[in-house]
């Protein structure tokens, strides 16, 4: 997980601050709670409903306006962290979590102060995401616990990006990131993976799509689904995702395209 130049990721910010900017003005707020209070929901059976009741610091890096700290029943401080929190301040969905501007890889909160730290489709966002891994190691306690949720690429991705393949929200994410090496890096730096869900996404959506005659999305708000994307594009998506499919049960950590993670912080 190599840094990316400074460059692209802020035009990757300025893609997602405008896009968080159509949407919060143009979507009711009812609309948008509800839409993310279901995505989160649908989080919950990945996640340990007494940890996260039970911890009297919480982080989210890169929480968004609807981040999942919004949503879960959390006692203690609560604190979000994302450098577009100016932008969307006055949208947030409550009035119990503290809001910092921030950086994943600089946190202003000190070391060993933190007991549990959400980082949820925020990883692929950054510019580092190796050195955003290792301020969150830092600012947990010993025993302390990572909840990560990673949209990744498989090999096949990989394999087609370097022929040139640009894949659906390329704009919004700066990274293409293995589920393997996500893994190997956070146990490098120090933390034990306590749970590791990969959940199957079945190609048959996106053939369902590719044949649609409207380019309606209903399952999502970035309007971006494999209809929505260019013929070619939209056909070269499609085969990558059949041949994850095939690959998936062979090799999860090489084809997975999303990973869901409790990490926990091992003693020094």
């Amino acid at each position: 997980m190599k840094p990316v130049n400074l460059r692209k990721w802020r035009e990757a910010q300025e893609e997602e601050k405008s896009w968080w900017t159509k949407i919060l003005s143009q979507t009711p707020k009812s609309t948008l709670s509800a839409f993310y209070g279901n995505r989160w929901t649908s989080l919950l059976p990945y996640l340990d409903a007494q940890l996260c009741q039970n911890c009297p610091t919480v982080v989210d890096v890169g929480s968004g306006p609807h981040g999942l700290i919004y949503y879960l029943p959390l006692r203690g401080q609560k604190v979000a962290i994302d450098p577009l929190i100016d932008s969307y301040r006055l949208d947030l969905n409550t009035t119990d979590v503290f809001p910092v501007k921030g950086v994943g890889e600089s946190i202003p909160i000190g070391k060993d102060q933190t007991d549990l730290c959400f980082l949820i489709n925020a990883l692929e966002h950054t510019v580092n995401p190796q050195q955003v891994l290792e301020e969150i190691w830092r600012i947990l306690q010993p025993g302390g616990y990572l909840i990560c949720q990673v949209y990744t690429q498989s090999v096949t991705d990989l394999a087609f990006i370097k022929l040139g393949y640009v894949p659906p929200l390329s704009a919004y994410h700066p990274h293409h990131i293995l589920a393997n090496n996500l893994i190997s890096t956070l146990e490098r730096i120090g933390f034990r993976i306590e749970k590791c869900e990969m959940p199957f996404d079945p190609v048959i959506i996106d053939i369902f799509n590719y044949f649609k005659k409207s380019g309606e999305d209903q399952g999502s708000l970035r309007g971006e689904s494999v209809y929505n994307i260019r013929l070619g594009q939209r056909f070269t998506h499609t085969l990558i995702r059949l041949i994850d499919n095939l690959l998936f049960l062979f090799s999860k950590r090489r084809f997975a395209k999303n990973v869901i993670l409790i990490a926990r912080k091992q003693h020094a």
